[in-house]
Protein backbone atom coordinates (compact mmCIF):
# COMPACT_ATOMS: atom_id res chain seq x y z
CA UNK A 1 0.00 0.00 0.00
CA UNK A 2 2.83 2.48 0.80
CA UNK A 3 4.64 1.90 -2.35
CA UNK A 4 1.55 2.27 -3.89
CA UNK A 5 1.22 5.45 -2.59
CA UNK A 6 4.85 6.69 -2.96
CA UNK A 7 4.68 5.72 -6.75
CA UNK A 8 1.11 8.44 -7.14
CA UNK A 9 3.55 11.07 -5.62
CA UNK A 10 6.88 10.13 -7.52
CA UNK A 11 4.76 9.88 -10.41
CA UNK A 12 3.67 13.12 -10.13
CA UNK A 13 5.93 15.08 -9.12
CA UNK A 14 8.11 13.83 -12.35
CA UNK A 15 5.47 14.65 -14.19
CA UNK A 16 5.38 18.25 -12.67
CA UNK A 17 9.27 18.79 -13.37
CA UNK A 18 9.33 17.38 -16.57
CA UNK A 19 6.18 20.03 -17.27
CA UNK A 20 8.23 23.20 -15.39
CA UNK A 21 11.73 22.40 -16.96
CA UNK A 22 10.58 22.16 -20.65
CA UNK A 23 8.31 24.91 -20.14
CA UNK A 24 10.66 27.05 -18.90
CA UNK A 25 12.80 26.06 -21.92
CA UNK A 26 10.72 26.46 -24.15
CA UNK A 27 9.93 29.88 -22.96
CA UNK A 28 13.60 31.15 -23.35
CA UNK A 29 14.08 29.51 -26.55
CA UNK A 30 10.20 30.83 -28.31
CA UNK A 31 10.48 33.75 -26.31
CA UNK A 32 7.16 36.00 -25.70
CA UNK A 33 6.38 36.57 -29.26
CA UNK A 34 5.69 33.40 -30.04
CA UNK A 35 4.08 32.67 -26.46
CA UNK A 36 1.28 35.51 -26.62
CA UNK A 37 -1.05 36.79 -29.01
CA UNK A 38 0.03 39.99 -30.11
CA UNK A 39 -0.37 42.74 -27.43
CA UNK A 40 -2.68 40.84 -25.02
CA UNK A 41 -1.71 38.30 -22.28
CA UNK A 42 -3.62 35.44 -24.37
CA UNK A 43 -1.53 32.50 -25.05
CA UNK A 44 -1.07 31.95 -28.54
CA UNK A 45 -2.38 28.77 -30.56
CA UNK A 46 1.23 27.81 -31.31
CA UNK A 47 2.18 27.83 -27.39
CA UNK A 48 -0.89 26.07 -26.13
CA UNK A 49 0.23 23.61 -29.06
CA UNK A 50 3.54 23.02 -27.60
CA UNK A 51 2.43 23.44 -24.13
CA UNK A 52 -0.06 20.50 -25.01
CA UNK A 53 2.84 18.26 -26.65
CA UNK A 54 5.43 18.72 -23.18
CA UNK A 55 2.09 18.11 -21.32
CA UNK A 56 1.15 14.90 -22.61
CA UNK A 57 5.01 13.32 -22.62
CA UNK A 58 5.26 14.54 -19.07
CA UNK A 59 2.47 12.19 -18.40
CA UNK A 60 3.67 9.54 -20.36
CA UNK A 61 6.67 9.85 -17.61
CA UNK A 62 4.57 10.47 -15.11
CA UNK A 63 2.68 7.04 -15.75
CA UNK A 64 5.65 5.48 -16.28
CA UNK A 65 7.53 6.26 -13.34
CA UNK A 66 4.21 5.31 -11.35
CA UNK A 67 3.88 2.24 -12.79
CA UNK A 68 7.73 1.37 -12.60
CA UNK A 69 7.57 1.91 -8.87
CA UNK A 70 4.23 0.50 -8.10
CA UNK A 71 4.44 -2.83 -10.34
CA UNK A 72 0.90 -2.59 -10.76
CA UNK A 73 -1.59 -1.10 -12.90
CA UNK A 74 -4.07 0.75 -10.10
CA UNK A 75 -1.32 3.90 -8.95
CA UNK A 76 -1.64 4.59 -12.25
CA UNK A 77 -5.25 4.79 -13.18
CA UNK A 78 -5.27 6.94 -9.55
CA UNK A 79 -2.82 9.04 -10.91
CA UNK A 80 -4.92 9.95 -14.44
CA UNK A 81 -7.74 10.53 -12.07
CA UNK A 82 -5.46 13.08 -10.02
CA UNK A 83 -4.30 14.78 -13.23
CA UNK A 84 -7.96 14.75 -15.00
CA UNK A 85 -9.54 16.39 -11.30
CA UNK A 86 -6.67 18.78 -11.12
CA UNK A 87 -6.79 19.35 -14.53
CA UNK A 88 -10.35 20.56 -14.67
CA UNK A 89 -10.63 22.32 -11.19
CA UNK A 90 -7.40 24.29 -12.28
CA UNK A 91 -9.38 24.84 -16.49
CA UNK A 92 -12.59 26.67 -14.33
CA UNK A 93 -10.57 28.64 -12.30
CA UNK A 94 -8.72 29.86 -14.78
CA UNK A 95 -11.96 30.59 -17.02
CA UNK A 96 -13.52 32.11 -13.66
CA UNK A 97 -10.42 34.37 -12.87
CA UNK A 98 -10.48 37.64 -11.11
CA UNK A 99 -10.61 40.13 -13.70
CA UNK A 100 -9.63 43.10 -11.52
CA UNK A 101 -6.50 40.77 -10.42
CA UNK A 102 -5.74 40.10 -14.18
CA UNK A 103 -5.23 43.75 -15.05
CA UNK A 104 -3.42 44.81 -11.84
CA UNK A 105 -1.09 42.05 -12.98
CA UNK A 106 -1.22 43.02 -16.48
CA UNK A 107 0.69 46.40 -16.57
CA UNK A 108 3.92 45.23 -17.27
CA UNK A 109 4.00 44.84 -21.09
CA UNK A 110 4.45 41.30 -22.18
CA UNK A 111 8.11 41.51 -23.30
CA UNK A 112 9.07 42.98 -19.74
CA UNK A 113 7.88 39.71 -18.41
CA UNK A 114 9.98 37.14 -16.75
CA UNK A 115 9.48 33.20 -17.06
CA UNK A 116 7.30 33.15 -13.60
CA UNK A 117 5.44 36.23 -14.36
CA UNK A 118 4.55 34.65 -17.44
CA UNK A 119 3.21 31.55 -16.30
CA UNK A 120 1.24 33.38 -13.81
CA UNK A 121 -0.26 36.04 -15.73
CA UNK A 122 -0.95 33.99 -18.89
CA UNK A 123 -4.60 33.90 -20.06
CA UNK A 124 -5.02 29.92 -21.51
CA UNK A 125 -7.39 29.75 -24.77
CA UNK A 126 -10.35 27.66 -22.76
CA UNK A 127 -9.70 24.67 -25.70
CA UNK A 128 -6.59 24.32 -23.56
CA UNK A 129 -7.59 24.39 -20.63
CA UNK A 130 -10.42 22.06 -20.84
CA UNK A 131 -8.25 19.43 -23.26
CA UNK A 132 -5.13 19.26 -20.85
CA UNK A 133 -6.50 17.53 -18.12
CA UNK A 134 -7.86 14.73 -20.57
CA UNK A 135 -4.79 14.31 -22.87
CA UNK A 136 -3.15 14.30 -19.76
CA UNK A 137 -5.22 11.91 -17.64
CA UNK A 138 -4.79 9.90 -21.41
CA UNK A 139 -1.21 10.07 -20.90
CA UNK A 140 -0.65 9.08 -17.40
CA UNK A 141 -2.35 5.74 -18.46
CA UNK A 142 -0.43 5.27 -21.78
CA UNK A 143 2.72 5.71 -19.72
CA UNK A 144 1.33 3.18 -16.93
CA UNK A 145 0.27 0.76 -20.09
CA UNK A 146 3.72 1.15 -21.72
CA UNK A 147 5.16 0.03 -18.56
CA UNK A 148 3.09 -2.87 -18.38
CA UNK A 149 3.75 -4.04 -21.34
CA UNK A 150 7.93 -3.93 -20.81
CA UNK A 151 7.50 -5.98 -17.69
CA UNK A 152 5.61 -8.99 -19.31
CA UNK A 153 7.99 -9.00 -22.95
Amino acid sequence: MIRAILSVIIGYVALFIWVMATMTGAWFALGSDFAYDQGTYDASTGWSVVSLVLGVIGAVIGGLVTASIARTATPAKVLAGIVLVLGLVTAVAYQMGDATADEAAQAVPVDDLGVWQAASTTQPQAWYSYSLPFVGCAGVLLGGRIRRRSESS
